[in-house]
């Protein structure tokens, strides 16, 4: 099992900055995002712009609950977009 977040090597007395490993849609992706929102932002996602649904490890995140929504490493988070069209 691979750990849930690297550290970026930096010199004593820096701060680190955790990178967390997430699947994306599907795709492993690393990130610095440390909630919802911010990854969403992240990956050129704008919640203001777009009409689409999050989940994360397969249960439903309310729109509102976005910015406070904590990641942690290993999560799954699924963007679902309504398709237009019959």
């Amino acid at each position: 099992m691979q750990p849930e977040t690297d550290r970026q090597s930096q010199p004593a007395g820096a701060t680190t900055t955790a990178v967390l490993r997430l699947e994306f849609n599907g795709a492993e992706v690393q990130s610095a995002a440390t909630t919802l929102q911010a990854l969403l932002l992240e990956r050129g996602l704008d919640p203001t712009q777009r009409a689409f649904a999050c989940a994360i490890n397969g249960k439903f995140v309310p729109r509102a609950h976005w910015a406070a929504q904590p990641l942690r490493g290993n999560d799954r988070i699924d963007i679902v977009a309504p398709v237009v069209g019959g």
